[in-house]
């Protein structure tokens, strides 16, 4: 109904305006016969009266100024309006002070435009009174005609103005209507950009899950990951305890077949001493019958018969001690053979011992690690299963609030082009309806009260546009916020970075560290395989305090004759043999101390230096005790201490994966911040170059 009315008002218009033109060429035509019939009869006038010709004159004069000053009015008032079109065209805030002022100048020159019109009508009407006393009929006649068209005139402007007045009336109506539905699509648009900003906070807070989710995937690959390194390594150490089981299982059938050969040659050793036993006893019966017939040749009195006799007993005693000797050698290397026996066999009983233990805690650990494998698999696949569907959850919530938001922005958009349409076609009508006005309001002189009215309108306005302005300042407020944040926020990502910086310092500090403890195992492992091969000479010389004590025993055998004393050297010699072994565990551990007793002090001579030996093993044994306790216990605090590192490593790690995605969230809000500005200043150059479109139009129509 609106536009209904406004058309038939624009026509109404139009046409008032065709008639105007129409009245005024069949006036100019009028204008032309009259200054003919002037120029025909001005020799008449003339000679008449001087006063009447001048008196016409000054009437002309000002009915030529009339129409001048009529015209620079139009186009006074024809420049306004264009200013008003332009200002028509740009933001309403900005415009409004400037058409405020425009109308106000307009205001002030169409007062002046009255006034002088005024005082010329006055001077023109004063002229032809004062003329016409002076005149004769047919110049009064004249005068009149001049006087009823110039009346004429001035009604018909009076009309055109009215015209001009409703047509202005007309325009400005619609520029409110504009500027209504301009502040409503400006609402419009603020409550989609609000309902944009809530889509974008759904889609941020989205996103931050996924992100959690891939985090929480991510630890779940790199537990995986280390727990599959882990199961290879256990797999590795079982390879090399399967080795060391084959090769020990191999030293163990040589030990068997050893003990086969000792017990072979033992059975060998028994025999001959049995052997000898009967020799002995035989020996010892031919002694006892050469006793006896010695006896029996003494009584005789026959020395040479008793110095052979005497010989041949020199010789069986000669014989007798060597068997002796013999006998003792067999069995000090029985006794020797039984506690190498001994030794062999409780060493293969805590070999097997030990192997059966270590291989049931293998058992043990690959049980768990199979367990632990199938509880991770097991995690594994719910946390997979679990992530499928909250991606496809969020798929669809996504979907499902993409399609209703790209229905809603369908329909805004088709409701934005309809508006679009319509403030084209009107701005199409406004240029029509400008032109018509420049080419219609050329004639403008009265009904300027009304503008008062308009006046009090523009108030308002202006009032609207303070209230605008004050939407502005907040805007421009909230944009200066969001740009602090920003700086707030790279400020904060730079610290990040310096704090990522420092902790690869520390990390690499932590891994040079690592290198160095490293370095002192590898030295401690280097210091054990000399104390190993330190003790494989030790028992080369150990083996040689044995021959010593061999040496040692055989002139004690030739001295002593009785059992006891032989049973006194079989204990000595079991307790060297037990101080060899505390010897031999003391020089496996660390031997030091073995290094500065030179090879001339190892000499056994008798049985005060064997003690003497033994006090100074007991005080190198509580040294070697005391030293292997504290490198056990530096050995001790170095594992600790990489395990503490290996620890500090893996929080290392982790903070520096949360600062990377603390990085990545800044720069995807960075990101969004640009697309937005570029998006707002595109939209800001497409409104520019509309402008300057439509300026360009004007211009050239």
């Amino acid at each position: 109904m609106v536009d209904n009315e406004k058309q038939e008002n624009l026509a109404n218009a139009r046409r008032k305006l065709k008639k105007f033109r129409d009245q005024q060429q069949q006036q100019q035509n009028g204008n032309d016969h009259l200054t003919f019939t002037t120029e025909t009869n001005g020799t008449d006038v003339h000679s008449i009266d001087g006063t009447s010709n001048e008196s016409i004159n000054n009437y002309n004069n000002t009915s030529r100024t009339i129409p001048h000053d009529v015209a620079t009015f139009v186009n006074e008032q024809q420049a306004i309006i264009n200013g008003i079109h332009v200002n028509l065209t740009k933001s309403p805030v900005l415009g409004l002070e400037e058409q405020n002022r425009q109308y106000a100048l307009l205001i002030e020159n169409q007062k002046q435009q009255r006034s002088r019109l005024e005082d010329q009508r006055q001077f023109g009407v004063g002229s032809s009174v004062s003329g016409r006393s002076s005149q004769t009929q047919p110049d009064v006649d004249i005068a009149r005609q001049i006087e009823h068209k110039y009346r004429r005139d001035l009604d018909h402007l009076q009309e055109q103005l009215e015209i001009h007045v409703q047509t202005i009336g007309i325009l400005v109506a619609e520029k409110t209507d504009l500027s209504a539905k301009l502040s409503q699509s400006i609402k419009q648009l603020e409550r989609k950009q609000n309902e944009m900003d809530e889509i974008q906070g759904r889609l941020k807070a989205s996103r931050e899950r996924v992100e959690e989710l891939e985090k929480q995937t991510q630890n779940s690959t790199f537990n995986t990951q280390k727990r599959e390194m882990a199961i290879k390594e256990f797999d590795k150490e079982i390879d090399r305890l399967k080795t060391e089981n084959i090769h020990q299982s191999q030293i163990i059938e040589d030990l068997k077949q050893n003990l086969n050969e000792f017990d072979g040659k033992y059975n060998n050793r028994q025999i001959i001493i049995d052997q000898l036993n009967n020799d002995i006893t035989k020996l010892k019966q031919k002694l006892e019958q050469s006793e006896i017939r010695l006896e029996h040749y003494q009584s005789i009195n026959d020395p040479s018969i008793a110095n052979k006799y005497e010989q041949q007993i020199e010789e069986l005693q000669r014989t007798v001690a060597l068997k002796t000797n013999e006998s003792e050698a067999l069995l000090s290397s029985m006794n020797q053979m039984r506690s190498d026996y001994d030794q062999m066999h409780s060493q293969y009983q805590q070999y097997n011992t030990n192997v059966q233990r270590h291989i049931q805690e293998l058992n043990e650990k690959i049980n768990e690690l199979i367990q632990t494998n199938n509880l991770l698999e097991s995690e594994q696949e719910a946390i997979k299963q679990a992530y499928e569907m909250k991606l496809t959850a969020i798929s669809n919530d996504h979907s499902v609030n993409h399609h209703n938001i790209n229905s809603d922005l369908v329909l805004e958009r088709d409701s934005l082009l309809q508006e679009n349409q319509l403030f084209k076609t009107a701005i199409d009508e406004w240029s029509k309806r400008f032109e018509e006005i420049r080419l219609e309001n050329e004639q403008l002189t009265k009904k300027l009260n009304e503008k008062d009215t308009r006046i009090d309108q523009l108030e308002e306005n202006n009032g609207k546009v303070r209230e605008n302005q004050m939407d502005h300042e907040k805007l421009l407020q909230t944009i200066h916020d969001d740009k602090t944040t920003l700086s707030r926020a790279i400020a904060q990502n730079k610290q990040l970075k310096e704090q990522l910086s420092e902790l690869q310092d520390g990390f690499i500090k932590i891994s040079n560290d690592n290198m160095n403890l490293t370095n002192q195992i590898q030295s401690q492992e280097y210091l054990n395989k000399q104390l190993n091969e330190r003790l494989a000479q030790q028992e080369v010389q150990t083996t040689h305090h044995e021959q010593e004590v061999q040496s040692y025993q055989q002139p004690q055998a030739a001295s002593h004759n009785d059992n006891e004393q032989q049973e006194n050297t079989d204990q000595r010699l079991n307790e060297l043999l037990e101080e060899n072994k505390t010897l031999r565990q003391c020089l496996l551990q660390f031997e030091q101390q073995t290094e500065s007793q030179p090879k001339s002090d190892i000499q056994i001579n008798d049985s005060s230096s064997l003690t003497s030996l033994g006090s100074v093993v007991d005080d190198t044994h509580q040294l070697q005790s005391g030293f292997v306790d504290k490198i056990i216990d530096r050995f001790n605090r170095a594992m600790r201490d990489n395990a503490d590192l290996q620890d500090r490593t893996q929080q290392l790690e982790h903070l520096i994966l949360q600062l990377q995605s603390e990085t990545d969230t800044i720069g995807d809000y960075i990101s969004l911040y640009q697309q937005q500005r570029q998006q707002l200043h595109r939209r800001y150059q497409e409104k520019e170059k509309n402008l300057v479109s439509l300026q360009i139009r004007e211009k050239q129509s």
